[in-house]
Formats: structure tokens, C-alpha cells, sequence
């Protein structure tokens, strides 16, 4: 009997209670809210790697591609707000980048064809832009994406300061059809533009073409950024946090 009495009591102890349980669920759930946001912070991170990489090495082929041809090189950065507000066509602006050269007769083609950014990566104007260094150059030019050629390219102009406020990417230039910021090589390889940067953001695009940052708590936007400053000699150094892109930007 009295062992029957100590089995039973082993046997209702072993169990949990509904409070016992409840916290395990508790805990559960903010574990699994943890790991979530981590694995959507990881995510943003990888697309803006993924974009800097891609740009990265659009700079290098446009390097080496104007020191074989001995041809001037550009580098495009679409900034055409056309077909915003057309979903069923490929949003370009701030995300597609191409390369052109001026060939022997004066005229532009086509290099290669165009890269678009990871998806929610996009160009920052404002971030790229460093107080008292060199502007971003605009430029008009149209490229037919099926045979690639090159046409109305007789309209060139400097590019103007940016300013950044808040969580907003202010553009002081107008987009429009067929404009592109460009990052143009010599003939021999050097840079013509030394110390502008290439910054990338995860942001979405508004329709007035502004880019809306996302940053939450006391974050800045180039908090939420990643690019690179090219040198006269064509090589490009990294940011390593946003911290440096702030002080550049500053």
C-alpha cells in the first residue's frame, strides 16, 4: 500500500502546471520574436552587400575597360522616375546601373548590359554626396535595352549638393526620362570624379522620387547604409560602418 501511495505521488509531481507551461510559452515566443527580427536584419544586410558587390564590380569592369579600349568609360545610375507609378514596368530609378564608352567617332555605346540592385536596395543621392567634395554629374541620355545604342546624349551638367533630413533622402535635382547620375573613367584609368562616394540603402522609393529610410529609435540613415569612395587611380575603398559614412557626409 504504501508503495502504491509513493508511486502514485512520483507520478503527479513529474507533471507541469498550467502557469509552468504558460511561461515556457512566453518564453517561446520571445525567443522566436528574437530570432525573427535577427534573421530580417540579416536579410536587409546581405541585399545591401549583395548591391555594394554588384557595383563594386561594375567600377572595376568600367577601370578596366577604358585602360584596354583607352576610351572614356562612364558608369550609369538610373534617375529616371518615369514609370513609378507604372508596376507593370521595371522600376529602374536609383537601382539599375550600366556602363557606356565614347568610341572613336565621338559617339556613346553601350558596354554591357544593365544590373539592377537586390530588391529594396537603392542608390542614396544625399549619402553619396560629400559636404565641400566633388558633386554627383547628371547626365541625359536614352539606351535601348534590345539592341543597346545609345542616343541623346548631347545634354551634360554638374550635379548640386545634396541635403539629407530626417529619415528623407531630399533630391534637389529633378528626375526625369533618360537622366543618370555618372562616374566617369579617362582614357588611361583615372577616375574623373576622385572622392565621390557609391552609398546604398534599404528604403522604398515615393513617388515624388524622394527615398524614405527606414530607421527606428535613435538610428540614422546611414546607420542603415553601405557603399564606397573611389579614388583618382580608380581603386575603391569600403565603408566600414556607418559611422564613416556619416563623418564623410558631414
Amino acid at each position: 500500500m504504501q508503495a502504491f501511495i509513493k508511486s502514485h505521488s512520483h507520478k503527479r509531481k513529474s507533471g507541469f502546471t498550467l502557469v509552468e507551461l504558460m511561461v515556457v510559452i512566453m518564453i517561446i515566443s520571445i525567443l522566436s520574436g528574437v530570432v525573427l527580427s535577427a534573421m530580417n536584419s540579416s536579410d536587409d544586410s546581405r541585399a545591401l552587400d549583395a548591391g555594394v558587390t554588384r557595383l563594386d564590380s561594375l567600377f572595376s569592369l568600367a577601370h578596366s575597360a577604358a585602360i584596354t579600349r583607352k576610351q572614356t568609360v562612364r558608369v550609369l545610375i538610373n534617375f529616371d522616375n518615369s514609370t513609378i507609378d507604372k508596376p507593370n514596368e521595371p522600376q529602374k530609378m536609383l537601382r539599375y546601373a550600366t556602363i557606356v564608352y565614347l568610341d572613336d567617332d565621338g559617339k556613346w555605346k553601350a558596354y554591357t548590359e544593365g544590373e539592377f540592385l537586390p530588391d529594396g536596395v537603392y542608390f542614396t543621392p544625399a549619402l553619396s554626396t560629400k559636404s565641400g567634395g566633388e558633386n554627383l554629374q547628371l547626365w541625359t541620355a536614352s539606351i535601348n535595352d534590345s539592341d543597346l545604342k545609345v542616343t541623346d546624349t548631347d545634354t551634360y551638367s554638374e550635379g548640386s549638393a545634396y541635403n539629407l533630413s530626417g529619415n528623407e533622402d531630399g533630391v534637389n535635382h529633378s528626375p526625369g526620362p533618360n537622366k543618370w547620375y555618372y562616374f566617369e573613367f579617362a582614357p588611361n584609368g583615372t577616375f574623373r570624379n576622385p572622392g565621390v562616394r557609391v552609398v546604398l540603402t534599404n528604403a522604398i522609393v515615393l513617388p515624388d522620387a524622394h527615398l524614405l529610410i527606414n530607421v527606428d529609435g535613435d538610428a540614422e540613415p546611414a546607420d542603415m547604409a553601405k557603399g564606397f569612395v573611389v579614388f583618382r587611380s580608380g581603386k575603391v575603398l569600403h565603408f566600414q560602418s556607418g559611422e564613416q559614412i556619416k563623418e564623410g557626409n558631414s
